[in-house]
């Protein structure tokens, strides 16, 4: 909804952020941004929190039913074993140095080729390009 706002109250409760949110919040939006948020206690409209990439899409209250079972719909046809890998990878993305990245992506991208799944869904995929080209 266009009116939420995003707020880090901790300070004002006489408590330090916690469960990860210094980390986390640091990570998403950098140290500057997150200082600012935990410091000042200073509300985020939907704006600023899109902006500071902590939405991802916003609707109105009313559709938030519909719009969430559309993306769940939409994630569900993924291949599972590419989700779980690229999930998986971008959690630890953060302590990987770029060469532990590659040789993790050559080994997982490798194994999926392997799959009949993978093979039938660029099938598909380049049927449908043909057909949009011709």
């Amino acid at each position: 909804d266009q009116n939420s706002k995003f707020l880090f109250p901790f300070l004002d409760l006489g408590i330090i952020p916690d469960m990860c949110a210094m980390y986390l919040l640091t990570q998403r939006v950098g140290l500057p941004e997150a200082r600012r948020l935990f410091l000042l206690g200073t509300p985020l409209n939907v704006e600023g929190a899109q902006k500071n990439g902590l939405v991802d899409h916003v609707c109105a209250a009313d559709q938030t039913q519909n719009e969430a079972l559309a993306l769940a719909e939409k994630l569900a046809k993924r291949y599972n074993p590419a989700m779980t890998f690229t999930k998986l990878h971008l959690n630890e993305l953060g302590e990987m140095s770029f060469m532990e990245s590659m040789k993790q992506e050559v080994f997982q991208q490798t194994l999926l080729w392997t799959t009949p799944e993978v093979r039938e869904r660029t099938k598909a995929m380049l049927a449908k390009l043909a057909e949009k080209n011709q």
